[in-house]
């Protein structure tokens, strides 16, 4: 599911899964509220959760993931063309959700960060059950920030901050 250029938008209690990439992205929206869902992807390859992506005022909140690959990826824009738009993604809360797969990563901030991400408050969350509870990623060409994340009263397994090689086109 695709939510783009939108407004006001509530998606509640509906079972995701297995799309051939990310299964939830909110690309430029703002006021997107995602509660009470079921998204799973276990086995395939980028198979991210709910990826906000250059939105602002997003709330995520008891949700289980299953996935092959990033549960929550935070971005803000990839390579020249999201150096132009220069969109960041912000005011985003995410609270009382669960990760199940072992292989996945609970949250992803990056690696499409050009437009920059701020604002991120995690809470009461239990993403204990991924390889990376927290991958803090990005290339060395995209450019962007990230500020003002925080945790509190969650579980996180393993925590990483890297520069990766790949998507540095």
């Amino acid at each position: 599911i695709s939510v783009c250029n939108a407004e006001n938008v509530v998606i509640d209690g509906l079972n995701l899964g297995n799309s051939p990439s990310w299964n939830l992205h909110l690309i430029y929206s703002k006021n997107v509220v995602t509660c009470g869902c079921h998204i799973f992807s276990k086995g395939i390859w980028n198979g991210d959760g709910w990826d906000p992506d250059s939105s602002e005022d997003c709330t995520l909140f008891d949700c289980v993931f299953d996935t092959g690959d990033d549960c929550i990826a935070i971005k803000s824009g990839k390579n020249p063309e999201g150096n132009v738009i220069n969109k960041p993604c912000k005011n985003i809360d995410i609270f009382s959700c669960r990760v199940i797969s072992g292989k996945s990563h609970g949250v992803a901030i990056g690696s499409e960060i050009s437009g920059g991400i701020e604002n991120v408050a995690f809470w009461d969350c239990d993403f204990s059950g991924s390889f990376f509870g927290l991958h803090i990623k990005t290339t060395e060409k995209r450019g962007g920030y990230i500020k003002n994340v925080t945790f509190s009263n969650s579980k996180i397994s393993r925590l990483i901050m890297r520069q990766v090689g790949y998507n540095d086109d």
